[in-house]
């Protein structure tokens, strides 16, 4: 996925988290998904890393 994807994230509690979409989005082009499956998954995880800094939690504490 090409780099226009990557969003500008703050500087909140899960601020550290765009160095891990980058790799995760990386994985699933070399795996061959599709364009669109990459986007739609970028939107989902964006909307969580920008809800995660909002509630300034710190990535310790996030888990499954």
């Amino acid at each position: 996925m090409s780099e226009k994807y990557l969003p500008e994230l703050g500087s909140g509690g899960a601020g550290g988290l765009e160095h891990y979409l980058s790799e995760f989005l990386a994985a699933l082009a070399a795996a061959g998904y599709a364009e669109n499956t990459r986007h739609d998954k970028w939107r989902y995880i964006v909307s969580f890393i920008r809800w995660a800094e909002d509630a300034r939690l710190p990535v310790a504490d996030l888990d499954e």
